[in-house]
């Protein structure tokens, strides 16, 4: 971590919980870039285990998950909440993660005990600010953009656009740091030749295909025309 990075989330363990583990990286990358400590797992099972276990100051839970889902997850969570003899006041913040955000969505997931929603792909800022908002957080961010094009080859500099890839935007929603961008960016592409053949092999299968596509979806970094 660079000196000139505050410490925002020092003292605070977050729980992340999301069945792609390219999304689940990103979290944890810059969850430590601000000096916060957290816990991942891959299924809402995972997470309420974990937070009977852990007293965590936030979860960012994915909603749709193999196993057990988020708003399943959450609801347990809750109940064990309200369970616990000598309970304070106090319930641990649960920051729904989801690439679908329609009124009926979030409905669905207050209903399961959620206080907010992020979307995917995620954003750095965004999910920055929700996590100061929820954890009782007075900060702002002095630090100062980084020069995306330092030793950047020249087919990779912002500026540059490529057909189906946009590194000024991939560099930005990975803290904006190009070697955490690269590592993001290598996952996804191991993984793209598994995915090519899950969709085919699901060709005759909507729910599977829906699945499938979803989780693509909320991994893939798409391109935006405005800020």
């Amino acid at each position: 971590m660079s000196g000139n990075t505050p410490n925002m989330l020092s003292g605070k363990r977050i729980l992340i919980v999301d069945d792609n583990n390219i999304n689940r990286k990103l979290i944890e990358l810059l969850v430590e870039k601000y000096g916060g400590e957290f816990d991942s797992v891959e299924n809402g099972e995972q997470a309420v285990d974990a937070c009977m276990q852990v007293n965590y100051d936030l979860a960012l839970m994915d909603v749709s998950m193999p196993v057990m889902d988020g708003l399943e997850a959450s609801s347990k969570i809750r109940a064990f909440e309200q369970s616990r003899k000598n309970q304070k006041a106090r319930q641990m913040p649960i920051i729904a993660l989801s690439a679908n955000l329609l009124d009926s969505d979030k409905e669905r997931c207050r209903n399961a005990g959620m206080d907010d929603f992020l979307g995917k792909p995620i954003d750095k800022k965004v999910l920055i600010q929700m996590i100061r908002r929820w954890s009782g957080l007075n900060y702002v961010d002095y630090t100062k953009p980084e020069l995306l094009n330092k030793e950047l080859p020249v087919n990779l500099r912002v500026g540059v656009t490529l057909p189906v890839l946009d590194p000024a935007m991939g560099i930005k929603l990975s803290s904006g740091d190009y070697d955490n961008w690269r590592l993001l960016l290598n996952m996804l592409l191991e993984q793209l030749p598994q995915y090519s053949l899950n969709l085919t092999l699901a060709a005759s299968n909507r729910d599977q295909l829906i699945t499938i596509s979803h989780k693509l979806a909320a991994t893939v970094y798409k391109e935006k025309t405005s800020e």
